[in-house]
């Protein structure tokens, strides 16, 4: 039978390979700042991307008004199909916006970005870039909302506390202020005031009055420097905001107030001091957890935020009953969460799950500060 197994002669001669010949790598030599050559628009390079470098440049430097022109034209320039580039691009034209107090264009852009959310890292930095423009516009209450849904999900970020504890001493000075405008303007219709202001001989006008004229500046005083400092706390690529930057126009000074009822609504009864104690004391657990597993350097930089957590804590409640009790229960609270397997929870579900399972002031309340009214502190 044939099997075909014949050789050709072929197949007895020694085979030589040919070694392939290998050119030198020529590669691209950028000098500084090309980008903003004019020479970079000779058609070789992508005209969106080159324009995000400048933007990026641009922002970088704090020239926001020039950063926004360039990222409209990469915007323009680019492609439809390249979604990240122009998440990117729409992300910061959103921060410049922020930056240079148009609230109103910033506002659209930021709902693009939240509409564009296909990952879970997507929908966070989406709500992380809503949180800082509320906080910049003023609208703490609205903050506070955003800071409840990222907790809820992400419970052991130690930074959301943080600017949730911020959020919560913006509104607490901002109660404070509207109280002594209050008590100023009672004083202003009493009549023993009106009595002495005459004796001096000053004439006191219904519709502008010297004592509410003082209490009013006293008050937007207190919420400028608030969103002076709000806006100072910003963090985004690195650049540090200067506060003149972020000072905030008389025109959304009204964003600031916060009403009875919505003041009811985001405490639910609640004394907001002691739901303030109880972000600084989270914080402060949550940076005590990750001292075993962090490097040295980090581990200096913890140490030193947990003395300053302790100060404040001091400084806002000097009863230390009060201070174990809350300590006690979070303790609890966080190794009932821990079991809980969360983290598992949370890599099975989607940007779109997440963002439409929205938790209410009242569940997040009663959920983290339970233990005020459970101690009958208040």
């Amino acid at each position: 039978m044939e099997l075909g197994l014949d050789f050709d002669d072929t197949d007895f001669v020694e085979k030589i390979k040919e070694k392939q010949t290998l050119s030198s790598y020529n590669a691209k030599i950028c000098y500084q700042k090309w980008f903003l050559d004019d020479r970079a628009d000779n058609g070789k390079n992508d005209p969106a991307t080159l324009y995000k470098y400048r933007g990026d440049y641009y922002h970088h430097h704090e020239d926001y008004n020039t950063a926004i022109k360039c990222y409209i034209r990469s915007l323009e320039s680019l492609g439809s199909h390249n979604r990240t580039m122009r998440r990117e691009l729409t992300d910061s034209l959103a921060r410049c916006y922020i930056r240079v107090k148009d609230y109103c264009t910033a506002k659209q852009y930021v709902d693009k970005v939240l509409s564009d959310c296909l990952t879970i890292d997507h929908w966070c930095q989406a709500l992380l870039l809503k949180q800082q423009f509320l906080c910049c516009s003023g609208n703490y209450t609205e903050e506070v909302k955003v800071l409840q849904q990222l907790i809820t999900n992400f419970y052991g970020n130690v930074h959301f506390w943080v600017k949730l504890g911020v959020a919560y001493r913006n509104i607490l000075e901002l109660k404070q202020c509207d109280k002594t405008s209050a008590d100023s303007t009672s004083a202003e219709h009493s009549p023993k005031v009106h009595d002495s202001i005459k004796s001096k001989g000053t004439v006191v006008s219904d519709n502008d009055s010297i004592v509410h004229q003082n209490s009013s500046t006293q008050c937007q005083t207190v919420i400028q420097d608030v969103n002076d400092e709000c806006c100072k706390r910003i963090e985004n690529h690195n650049v540090r905001v200067p506060a003149n930057n972020c000072t905030m126009r008389t025109s959304h000074l009204n964003t600031c107030c916060v009403s009875d009822v919505e003041h009811m609504e985001l405490t639910s009864g609640y004394p907001l001091k002691l739901m303030l104690l109880t972000c600084l004391i989270r914080t402060r657990m949550i940076l005590f957890s990750v001292q075993f597993t962090v490097d040295s350097f980090v581990k200096h930089r913890n140490t030193k935020q947990v003395e300053k957590l302790s100060e404040q804590i001091k400084e806002l409640c000097s009863d230390n009953a009060v201070i174990d009790k809350a300590t006690q229960f979070l303790k609890v609270d966080m190794h009932e969460e821990e079991s809980s397997d969360i983290d598992d929870k949370q890599g099975s579900q989607d940007a779109k799950a997440l963002m439409e399972n929205k938790i209410t002031s009242e569940e997040f309340n009663q959920k983290w500060f339970s233990w005020i009214r459970r101690e009958h502190i208040c």
